[in-house]
This record gives structure tokens, sequence and C-alpha cells, in this order.
């Protein structure tokens, strides 16, 4: 694992989403634009949903002494920065959250399909990861 192991995300996409709606799915595009942080420690991406009027940004640092990834997000909605998720290359990624007070597990997939083309993933599981649950899935596709 390095600092390097994000560096394919920097760049422009296009973002195709899938999101959990009560017992189905619901469907709407994004645009993301990712850059590194100054020294390579990581980076930091502006995603904007032009259907809901919303956006967001992760923040993901490297830190060298511990060789793990920490990934941030933040929503327009409330400006509030939830807790990190950490992981490694290998592109799994979990953390603790809560939903309406109950705590969860949260993980995120990192499916890297080639320079131009990856999938994302969001599952929660209120049971310590015995069972995970999907809520949202991105599918990236690099802007020529």
């Amino acid at each position: 694992m390095a600092q390097d192991d994000f560096d394919f995300f920097h760049g422009s996409w296009t973002v195709r989403n899938r999101k959990r709606a009560g017992e189905g799915w619901t469907e709407f595009p994004a645009t993301c634009t990712v850059r590194a942080l100054i020294g390579g420690i990581g980076f930091i991406d502006e995603m904007s949903f032009p259907e809901t009027g919303t956006g967001g940004s992760t923040i993901g640092l490297y830190d060298s002494e511990r060789d793990l990834w920490a990934h941030y997000w933040v929503s327009t909605r409330n400006g509030v920065l939830q807790p990190a998720v950490y992981g490694s290359a290998a592109k799994e990624f979990y953390g603790d959250d809560e939903l309406d007070g109950k705590p969860m597990r949260v993980r995120y997939l990192w499916d890297v399909r080639s320079h131009d083309d990856f999938g994302w993933e969001q599952a929660f599981s209120f049971d310590d990861g015995n069972t995970w649950e999907v809520d949202w899935v991105m599918d990236f596709s690099r802007v020529s």
C-alpha cells in the first residue's frame, strides 16, 4: 500500500448512481472532479448531483506511519464531516456510524476495472458485519 493507491481517481468523471429508496432503487447522474492534495498525502473529490441540487466531497488521507487510508465524506445537505472509513489498497473500507441512534458498520468497496472505469458501493450492517445491505452503487466513467 502507498500514498499513490488512489492516483487512478484523479481527473473528471461522469457517475451513474443507484441508491436504495424504500423497497426499490432510484437512479440519477452525477459529475465528479478529483485532485491530489499537496505533497501527495491524499485526494479530494467534488461530487455534484444536478437532479437533487446537492453535492459533497470525499477527503482521502493516507497515513504512511500506519499504512492506512482514511476516507471522510461531507454533504452539502448539512456540512457535517462524517466518521471516517478505513482501508487499504485492496479497496475495502470499514467504519462505524449510527442511523437513528442505532450503531452500525459501514463498508465501502472499490472495484477498479480499468484506468477509465470503476465502481464503488456502500453497504451497512447492523449485526457487526455478519450481513450487509447495499444501499448505494456508483459507476464512474472518465471524461475524455
